[in-house]
């Protein structure tokens, strides 16, 4: 069975968020960079979903509200169990530690999330060495001059990576290295 069947059998864990645009709390909430990190974490995790629902739109958000008899906002619902939970948002955080099912979910996929962005930086400078310097021997500096976007010190322990990696050959004397095969 391969790995895409899997992950369609599993079923994700779904919260409901209901909010009301006239509620300052929920406009800053929902408007909030944290908020939007958290929803595309949420979206990239394949065992926690967040639904929103406009409680005061005249529409299916409403008539769940109604429904549940949910009378305040913003309240996050689980419908597995109908255990309510009115979150006061000072932080996003509150939200984080209440949909994440163990320990670390969120740290974890933020560390991911970085490490993905490094990985990019580093793959980028192999292909521009493996391009501009197959055979001969590169400096910073000459990697710089390819890559001006890309900050030295990343460059730097990007090298550095490489070399451990055993992709590169370093020459500590003359500051430089070489593609190795």
């Amino acid at each position: 069975m391969s790995e895409s069947q899997v992950k369609q059998k599993v079923q994700p864990r779904v919260f409901w968020l209901f909010f009301k645009p006239s509620c300052a709390i929920c406009e800053n909430l929902l408007k909030s960079k944290s908020f939007q990190r958290l929803r595309r974490i949420l979206a990239r995790g394949d065992g926690i979903e967040l639904e929103l629902y406009n409680a005061e739109d005249g529409s299916y958000g409403e008539a769940l509200a109604d429904i549940l008899n949910i009378n305040f906002v913003p309240c996050l619902v689980d419908p597995l169990t109908g255990e309510r939970k009115k979150i006061a948002f000072r932080s996003v955080s509150e939200l984080e530690a209440t949909l994440a099912p163990k320990a670390g979910f969120i740290e974890e996929t933020l560390k991911e999330e970085k490490e993905g962005r490094k990985s990019l930086k580093i793959r980028k400078i192999e292909q521009t060495i493996r391009k501009h310097f197959p055979t001969e021997w590169f400096s910073l500096a000459d990697i710089r001059q390819h890559l001006p976007g890309i900050n030295i010190s990343t460059i730097k322990s990007s090298l550095f990576k490489l070399k451990e990696r055993g992709i590169l050959a370093h020459d500590p004397f003359n500051k430089k290295y070489k593609l190795i095969g």
